[in-house]
């Protein structure tokens, strides 16, 4: 026993992947970023002398069935100068938005606590449009490659809350949403632009709080037919039609390229300082071509990103 006690090892395990705000670090599935020291180390940060198995690494991973993972380069800024370009030339303004808003997700309980809220993220429209093409490419930013993961529209709404409250900063993404819960769709937006906790009862009569440390993004083929403009205001909407942009050379298809797109989320990351200042401009320039303050909101967040 005194052997066992002198020789103890401690490994930190996080309930959530993403923002941990007591050490100003972000935590995926094999890394942990540093904020303020701009630096990446090893997660889950295991003794060099003790020796596990893959299956027991997961063991000690947060109780999470998707496991992000970044990927690191020597040319971070190459890769997303690249891809920005390529956005740029593929898609137009509302696209490009929309985009940076899910990415900003990074810093959501910054823009909750100092914005209007946050918005989420509806791509909708006809099949074979592209609404699955850019949910794909914004999850691999937040390291998730394996798309059969996320979120199907078989999903209930106290599923589809629960996702929210498993993260922290790390958007949600729901691959395709039915018709059937796209009525009640508003409510869980209402909710996650403000970060509001819902209350309910339990069998034996104890009260569930359900926290929301994140945002939402959405591919659907429906759009909200009685959306009223409280709501529609809360989020950024998209409306894809087929053959309006050209796919064809597009090279974020393949798994290898969408892979390498995490290696410049902790450049993004490392802006959280500064990501509030660039806010504030865009939001007065906002104001200059829209009232709608909520609107302005949303836009600025997208242009400060």
């Amino acid at each position: 026993m005194q052997m066992l006690y002198e020789n103890l090892k401690s490994v930190v395990i996080y309930t959530n992947f993403g923002y941990q705000p007591k050490e100003k670090s972000y935590i995926l599935g094999n890394k942990k970023i540093l904020i303020d020291t701009q630096t990446i180390e090893d997660y889950p940060q295991l003794p060099d002398n003790i020796s596990f198995t893959d299956e027991e690494k997961l063991q000690i991973l947060p109780a999470n069935d998707l496991i992000p993972k970044l990927y690191e380069c020597e040319n971070p800024e190459q890769v997303l100068d690249e891809f920005v370009q390529t956005l740029i030339k593929t898609f137009d303004a509302p696209i490009l938005i929309a985009i940076a808003v899910v990415i900003g997700c990074c810093f959501f309980e910054l823009f909750i606590s100092n914005t209007q809220g946050y918005p989420y993220v509806i791509f909708y429209g006809e099949s074979n449009a592209g609404k699955s093409t850019i949910v794909h490419i914004l999850a691999s930013i937040f390291g998730i490659t394996n798309m059969t993961k996320l979120t199907s529209g078989t999903s209930t709404m106290v599923s589809l809350r629960f996702q929210l409250e498993k993260v922290n900063n790390f958007p949600v993404f729901f691959e395709e949403l039915d018709n059937r819960r796209m009525q009640n769709i508003e409510d869980l937006g209402k909710d996650s632009f403000s970060a509001t906790p819902r209350k309910k009862s339990s069998k034996d009569g104890k009260e569930i709080v359900t926290e929301i440390n994140t945002t939402f993004c959405a591919g659907t083929n429906h759009f909200f037919e009685n959306m009223t403009f409280a709501n529609f205001s809360r989020c950024i909407p998209v409306n894809l039609k087929r053959d309006k942009y050209d796919l064809s050379d597009f090279k974020y298809h393949s798994k290898e390229e969408l892979t390498k797109l995490s290696c410049f989320l902790p450049k993004i990351l490392f802006y959280r300082n500064k990501i509030l200042d660039f806010y504030y401009k865009q939001y007065k320039i906002a104001q200059k071509y829209c009232s709608f303050a909520r609107i302005c909101n949303n836009i600025a967040i997208g242009m400060a990103i």
